[in-house]
Protein backbone atom coordinates (compact mmCIF):
# COMPACT_ATOMS: atom_id res chain seq x y z
CA UNK A 1 0.00 0.00 0.00
CA UNK A 2 0.93 3.60 -1.01
CA UNK A 3 2.16 5.61 2.29
CA UNK A 4 2.10 9.28 2.77
CA UNK A 5 2.91 10.69 6.35
CA UNK A 6 2.73 14.04 7.18
CA UNK A 7 5.19 15.89 9.80
CA UNK A 8 4.50 18.84 12.03
CA UNK A 9 6.01 20.30 14.72
CA UNK A 10 2.65 20.22 16.93
CA UNK A 11 -0.92 19.78 17.56
CA UNK A 12 -2.89 22.25 18.86
CA UNK A 13 -6.76 22.38 18.70
CA UNK A 14 -8.19 25.20 16.11
CA UNK A 15 -4.40 25.46 14.62
CA UNK A 16 -4.77 25.81 11.08
CA UNK A 17 -1.60 24.08 10.27
CA UNK A 18 -2.91 21.01 12.08
CA UNK A 19 -6.13 21.12 10.57
CA UNK A 20 -4.52 21.42 7.14
CA UNK A 21 -2.26 18.14 7.66
CA UNK A 22 -5.44 16.16 8.91
CA UNK A 23 -7.28 17.46 5.77
CA UNK A 24 -4.50 16.73 3.34
CA UNK A 25 -4.07 13.26 5.08
CA UNK A 26 -8.41 13.02 4.82
CA UNK A 27 -7.73 13.28 0.80
CA UNK A 28 -5.14 10.73 1.02
CA UNK A 29 -6.71 8.14 2.93
CA UNK A 30 -9.73 8.68 0.37
CA UNK A 31 -7.72 7.60 -2.25
CA UNK A 32 -6.57 4.58 -0.70
CA UNK A 33 -3.48 5.82 0.67
CA UNK A 34 -2.11 5.03 4.02
CA UNK A 35 -2.00 8.39 5.88
CA UNK A 36 -1.10 9.45 9.41
CA UNK A 37 0.19 12.67 11.41
CA UNK A 38 3.03 12.41 13.39
CA UNK A 39 4.36 15.28 15.71
CA UNK A 40 6.90 15.67 18.68
CA UNK A 41 5.29 13.81 21.65
CA UNK A 42 5.35 17.03 24.27
CA UNK A 43 3.65 19.15 21.20
CA UNK A 44 0.38 16.94 20.90
CA UNK A 45 -2.17 18.47 22.72
CA UNK A 46 -3.76 15.68 24.82
CA UNK A 47 -7.31 16.00 23.02
CA UNK A 48 -5.55 15.22 19.83
CA UNK A 49 -3.34 11.75 20.73
CA UNK A 50 -5.38 9.50 19.04
CA UNK A 51 -5.13 11.85 15.84
CA UNK A 52 -1.58 12.55 15.83
CA UNK A 53 1.05 9.88 16.64
CA UNK A 54 4.49 10.94 18.55
CA UNK A 55 7.51 10.74 16.12
CA UNK A 56 10.68 8.55 17.43
CA UNK A 57 13.98 8.35 15.94
CA UNK A 58 13.88 4.74 14.64
CA UNK A 59 10.63 5.01 13.55
CA UNK A 60 9.65 2.79 10.52
CA UNK A 61 8.24 5.99 8.48
CA UNK A 62 11.98 7.83 9.45
CA UNK A 63 13.47 4.72 7.82
CA UNK A 64 11.65 3.54 4.93
CA UNK A 65 12.70 3.97 1.18
CA UNK A 66 8.68 3.25 -0.33
CA UNK A 67 7.22 6.38 1.77
CA UNK A 68 6.49 9.64 0.92
CA UNK A 69 7.40 12.12 4.18
CA UNK A 70 5.10 15.43 3.84
CA UNK A 71 6.48 17.93 6.15
CA UNK A 72 4.02 20.93 7.16
CA UNK A 73 6.95 23.35 7.72
CA UNK A 74 6.40 26.32 9.74
CA UNK A 75 9.19 26.57 13.11
CA UNK A 76 12.27 25.32 14.26
CA UNK A 77 12.03 21.55 15.11
CA UNK A 78 13.64 18.11 15.57
CA UNK A 79 10.90 17.11 12.83
CA UNK A 80 13.53 19.20 10.20
CA UNK A 81 16.20 16.62 11.30
CA UNK A 82 14.20 13.43 10.50
CA UNK A 83 13.04 14.78 7.53
CA UNK A 84 16.50 15.82 5.88
CA UNK A 85 17.82 12.33 6.83
CA UNK A 86 14.90 9.70 5.68
CA UNK A 87 15.57 8.06 2.53
CA UNK A 88 11.72 8.03 1.23
CA UNK A 89 10.34 10.85 -0.86
CA UNK A 90 10.58 13.99 0.97
CA UNK A 91 7.48 16.54 0.11
CA UNK A 92 7.80 20.38 1.66
CA UNK A 93 4.41 21.88 2.19
CA UNK A 94 5.77 25.99 3.69
CA UNK A 95 3.46 27.39 5.86
CA UNK A 96 5.18 30.53 6.35
CA UNK A 97 7.58 31.57 9.70
CA UNK A 98 6.64 34.45 11.12
CA UNK A 99 9.68 36.82 11.31
CA UNK A 100 11.71 36.48 14.58
CA UNK A 101 11.90 40.52 15.28
CA UNK A 102 8.49 40.71 15.84
CA UNK A 103 8.65 38.61 19.28
CA UNK A 104 12.06 40.11 20.44
CA UNK A 105 11.30 41.60 23.64
CA UNK A 106 8.03 40.04 24.18
CA UNK A 107 8.42 36.75 23.99
CA UNK A 108 12.76 35.92 23.00
CA UNK A 109 11.99 31.73 23.15
CA UNK A 110 9.49 32.39 20.52
CA UNK A 111 11.62 34.58 18.52
CA UNK A 112 14.95 32.13 18.69
CA UNK A 113 11.99 29.36 17.89
CA UNK A 114 11.60 31.12 14.65
CA UNK A 115 14.69 32.36 14.12
CA UNK A 116 15.80 28.66 14.08
CA UNK A 117 13.07 28.00 12.06
CA UNK A 118 14.40 30.43 9.05
CA UNK A 119 18.25 28.55 9.19
CA UNK A 120 16.53 25.26 9.07
CA UNK A 121 14.59 26.81 5.84
CA UNK A 122 18.14 27.34 4.28
CA UNK A 123 19.60 24.17 4.73
CA UNK A 124 16.18 22.19 3.49
CA UNK A 125 16.93 23.96 0.15
CA UNK A 126 18.14 21.54 -1.92
CA UNK A 127 16.65 18.82 -0.47
CA UNK A 128 13.21 17.95 -1.02
CA UNK A 129 11.74 15.92 -4.25
CA UNK A 130 8.58 18.38 -4.41
CA UNK A 131 8.52 21.64 -2.15
CA UNK A 132 5.00 23.57 -2.07
CA UNK A 133 3.41 26.88 -1.05
CA UNK A 134 0.09 27.91 0.64
CA UNK A 135 0.21 31.09 -1.42
CA UNK A 136 1.81 33.38 -3.57
CA UNK A 137 3.36 34.75 -0.32
CA UNK A 138 4.79 31.94 0.79
CA UNK A 139 6.18 30.62 -2.96
CA UNK A 140 7.57 34.04 -3.17
CA UNK A 141 9.91 33.99 0.33
CA UNK A 142 11.12 30.19 -0.63
CA UNK A 143 11.97 31.54 -4.13
CA UNK A 144 14.12 34.44 -2.78
CA UNK A 145 16.55 31.00 -0.59
CA UNK A 146 17.22 29.33 -3.95
CA UNK A 147 14.39 26.77 -3.99
CA UNK A 148 13.20 25.65 -7.45
CA UNK A 149 10.25 24.32 -9.41
CA UNK A 150 8.01 25.31 -6.36
CA UNK A 151 4.06 24.65 -6.72
CA UNK A 152 1.40 26.58 -5.39
CA UNK A 153 -1.20 24.63 -3.62
CA UNK A 154 -5.03 26.29 -2.67
CA UNK A 155 -5.36 26.16 1.01
CA UNK A 156 -8.64 23.76 1.72
CA UNK A 157 -10.86 25.07 4.54
CA UNK A 158 -13.28 22.23 5.77
CA UNK A 159 -16.47 24.23 6.60
CA UNK A 160 -18.22 21.26 7.97
CA UNK A 161 -16.99 23.17 11.56
CA UNK A 162 -18.94 26.12 10.63
CA UNK A 163 -22.17 24.83 10.66
CA UNK A 164 -22.00 23.75 14.53
CA UNK A 165 -24.64 25.82 16.14
CA UNK A 166 -23.31 29.06 17.38
CA UNK A 167 -23.66 29.59 21.61
CA UNK A 168 -27.10 31.10 21.50
CA UNK A 169 -25.31 33.08 25.49
CA UNK A 170 -22.99 34.30 23.27
CA UNK A 171 -24.91 35.77 20.79
CA UNK A 172 -27.68 37.15 23.26
CA UNK A 173 -25.00 38.60 25.11
CA UNK A 174 -23.46 40.42 21.98
CA UNK A 175 -26.49 41.29 20.17
CA UNK A 176 -27.11 44.25 22.03
CA UNK A 177 -27.58 46.81 19.13
CA UNK A 178 -23.62 47.64 19.42
CA UNK A 179 -21.40 47.61 16.52
CA UNK A 180 -19.46 44.68 16.97
CA UNK A 181 -15.68 45.05 15.76
CA UNK A 182 -14.25 41.34 15.71
CA UNK A 183 -10.54 40.29 15.08
CA UNK A 184 -10.01 36.20 15.89
CA UNK A 185 -6.66 34.72 16.13
CA UNK A 186 -3.77 34.46 18.56
CA UNK A 187 -2.62 37.31 20.29
CA UNK A 188 0.97 37.54 19.03
CA UNK A 189 2.66 41.00 18.41
CA UNK A 190 2.83 39.82 14.39
CA UNK A 191 -0.94 40.70 14.09
CA UNK A 192 -0.32 44.26 15.23
CA UNK A 193 -3.58 44.22 17.65
CA UNK A 194 -2.68 48.13 18.81
CA UNK A 195 -3.29 49.01 15.91
CA UNK A 196 -7.03 47.38 15.80
CA UNK A 197 -7.30 48.99 18.91
CA UNK A 198 -5.93 52.30 16.88
CA UNK A 199 -8.56 52.25 14.48
CA UNK A 200 -11.35 51.51 17.34
CA UNK A 201 -10.20 54.26 19.13
CA UNK A 202 -11.02 56.91 16.34
CA UNK A 203 -14.71 54.73 15.85
CA UNK A 204 -15.48 54.09 19.15
CA UNK A 205 -14.46 57.87 20.12
CA UNK A 206 -15.15 60.35 16.98
CA UNK A 207 -17.85 58.18 15.37
CA UNK A 208 -20.21 56.08 17.28
CA UNK A 209 -19.50 54.94 21.16
CA UNK A 210 -22.39 52.78 20.81
CA UNK A 211 -19.63 50.10 19.76
CA UNK A 212 -17.42 47.14 21.05
CA UNK A 213 -14.29 45.53 20.17
CA UNK A 214 -13.79 41.68 20.64
CA UNK A 215 -10.08 39.90 20.83
CA UNK A 216 -11.17 36.55 20.44
CA UNK A 217 -8.24 33.94 20.73
CA UNK A 218 -5.77 32.90 23.13
CA UNK A 219 -2.80 34.53 24.87
CA UNK A 220 -0.59 32.06 26.11
CA UNK A 221 3.00 33.19 26.08
CA UNK A 222 2.19 36.23 24.70
CA UNK A 223 1.35 37.52 28.26
CA UNK A 224 3.57 40.52 28.15
CA UNK A 225 1.86 41.67 24.88
CA UNK A 226 -1.38 41.86 26.11
CA UNK A 227 -0.14 43.70 28.94
CA UNK A 228 0.62 46.41 26.68
CA UNK A 229 -2.60 46.00 24.73
CA UNK A 230 -4.41 46.23 28.10
CA UNK A 231 -2.25 49.04 29.12
CA UNK A 232 -2.67 51.44 25.72
CA UNK A 233 -6.88 50.79 26.01
CA UNK A 234 -6.63 51.83 29.38
CA UNK A 235 -4.53 55.03 28.72
CA UNK A 236 -6.99 55.56 25.33
CA UNK A 237 -9.67 55.51 28.09
CA UNK A 238 -11.37 52.32 25.88
CA UNK A 239 -13.87 50.44 28.35
CA UNK A 240 -15.72 48.31 25.74
CA UNK A 241 -12.85 46.10 24.48
CA UNK A 242 -12.96 42.03 25.22
CA UNK A 243 -10.54 39.89 25.61
CA UNK A 244 -11.78 36.27 25.11
CA UNK A 245 -8.44 34.04 25.78
CA UNK A 246 -9.15 30.32 24.20
CA UNK A 247 -12.95 29.93 23.45
CA UNK A 248 -14.78 27.18 22.71
CA UNK A 249 -16.02 26.43 19.14
CA UNK A 250 -19.63 27.27 19.95
CA UNK A 251 -18.52 30.33 21.23
CA UNK A 252 -16.44 31.75 18.72
CA UNK A 253 -18.84 30.70 16.03
CA UNK A 254 -21.50 32.99 18.68
CA UNK A 255 -18.72 35.92 18.35
CA UNK A 256 -18.69 35.54 14.22
CA UNK A 257 -22.48 35.55 14.51
CA UNK A 258 -22.92 38.28 16.36
CA UNK A 259 -20.17 40.71 14.66
CA UNK A 260 -20.48 43.71 12.48
CA UNK A 261 -16.98 43.42 10.68
CA UNK A 262 -14.08 41.65 11.27
CA UNK A 263 -10.56 44.36 11.38
CA UNK A 264 -7.40 42.37 10.10
CA UNK A 265 -4.05 44.91 10.72
CA UNK A 266 -1.82 41.96 11.25
CA UNK A 267 1.21 42.60 9.22
CA UNK A 268 2.53 39.04 8.94
CA UNK A 269 0.02 35.94 7.82
CA UNK A 270 0.81 32.99 6.05
CA UNK A 271 -2.88 32.62 4.30
CA UNK A 272 -5.12 33.41 7.45
CA UNK A 273 -7.90 31.76 8.10
CA UNK A 274 -10.39 34.00 10.37
CA UNK A 275 -10.63 35.95 6.86
CA UNK A 276 -12.26 33.08 4.87
CA UNK A 277 -14.19 32.59 7.94
CA UNK A 278 -15.73 35.94 7.56
CA UNK A 279 -16.56 35.66 4.39
CA UNK A 280 -18.63 32.76 5.50
CA UNK A 281 -20.31 34.32 8.21
CA UNK A 282 -21.20 37.15 6.06
CA UNK A 283 -19.62 39.82 7.37
CA UNK A 284 -17.51 42.94 5.94
CA UNK A 285 -13.76 42.19 6.07
CA UNK A 286 -11.68 44.83 6.05
CA UNK A 287 -8.10 44.38 6.27
CA UNK A 288 -4.25 46.08 5.80
CA UNK A 289 -2.75 44.43 2.49
CA UNK A 290 0.45 42.68 3.97
CA UNK A 291 1.95 39.36 3.42
CA UNK A 292 -0.54 36.77 2.25
CA UNK A 293 -3.88 38.65 3.36
CA UNK A 294 -4.28 40.17 -0.23
CA UNK A 295 -4.12 36.56 -1.78
CA UNK A 296 -6.27 35.20 0.71
CA UNK A 297 -8.95 37.89 0.10
CA UNK A 298 -8.55 37.65 -4.04
CA UNK A 299 -9.96 41.40 -4.41
CA UNK A 300 -13.13 40.68 -1.90
CA UNK A 301 -13.24 42.88 0.90
CA UNK A 302 -12.12 46.00 1.81
CA UNK A 303 -7.76 46.15 1.26
CA UNK A 304 -6.34 48.81 3.41
CA UNK A 305 -3.40 50.07 1.59
CA UNK A 306 -2.47 52.65 4.43
CA UNK A 307 -2.08 52.68 8.42
CA UNK A 308 -4.42 56.07 8.63
CA UNK A 309 -6.42 55.21 11.33
CA UNK A 310 -9.03 57.70 11.62
CA UNK A 311 -9.55 57.28 8.01
CA UNK A 312 -9.69 53.68 8.17
CA UNK A 313 -12.58 53.90 11.10
CA UNK A 314 -14.03 56.83 8.95
CA UNK A 315 -14.34 54.04 5.82
CA UNK A 316 -15.64 51.90 7.91
CA UNK A 317 -18.72 54.07 8.99
CA UNK A 318 -19.23 54.59 5.33
CA UNK A 319 -19.57 50.94 4.38
CA UNK A 320 -21.65 50.07 7.49
CA UNK A 321 -24.36 52.94 6.50
CA UNK A 322 -23.63 52.14 2.62
CA UNK A 323 -26.57 49.22 2.40
CA UNK A 324 -25.77 48.85 -1.50
CA UNK A 325 -21.98 49.25 -1.12
CA UNK A 326 -21.68 46.69 1.59
CA UNK A 327 -24.22 43.76 -0.47
CA UNK A 328 -21.72 44.50 -3.07
CA UNK A 329 -18.87 43.42 -0.76
CA UNK A 330 -20.71 40.18 0.92
CA UNK A 331 -21.73 38.67 -2.26
CA UNK A 332 -17.88 39.35 -3.97
CA UNK A 333 -16.64 37.35 -0.81
CA UNK A 334 -19.28 34.64 -0.68
CA UNK A 335 -18.00 33.76 -4.58
CA UNK A 336 -14.69 34.18 -3.51
CA UNK A 337 -15.41 31.30 -0.76
CA UNK A 338 -15.47 28.79 -3.64
CA UNK A 339 -11.81 28.75 -4.38
CA UNK A 340 -11.30 27.52 -0.96
CA UNK A 341 -12.91 23.68 -1.55
CA UNK A 342 -11.45 20.43 -1.14
CA UNK A 343 -11.75 19.60 -4.94
CA UNK A 344 -9.55 22.03 -5.58
CA UNK A 345 -7.00 21.06 -3.34
CA UNK A 346 -7.39 17.14 -4.20
CA UNK A 347 -7.19 17.86 -7.63
CA UNK A 348 -4.21 19.56 -7.15
CA UNK A 349 -2.45 17.20 -4.98
CA UNK A 350 -3.21 14.21 -7.75
CA UNK A 351 -1.58 16.14 -10.73
CA UNK A 352 2.05 17.18 -8.55
CA UNK A 353 2.11 13.70 -6.34
CA UNK A 354 0.47 11.42 -9.27
CA UNK A 355 -1.80 9.49 -7.18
Amino acid sequence: MTEIHHMIAGAAVGDAITNYAFEIRNIFRESGIHSEVYAPYQHIAPSLRKEVHPVLKNMPIINKKNITLFYQFSIGSVMTEYFMHSPGRKVLCYQNITPEHYFRGMNDQTARKLFEGREELKKLVNVPDITLATSKFNATELEELGYKNIHNIPLALNTNYLLTKPSQNIINSYNDNYTNFLFVGRVTPNKKLENVLKVFYYYNKTINPSSRLIFAGGYDHSEKYLKMLLDLAKEMELKNVVFTSHVSLEDLLGFYSASTLFLCMSEHEGVCIPLIESMYFQKPVFALAKAAVPGTMGGTGILLQKKNYREIAELIDVVLKDSNMLKNIIEKQNNRINNFKKENLKKQLQQILGF
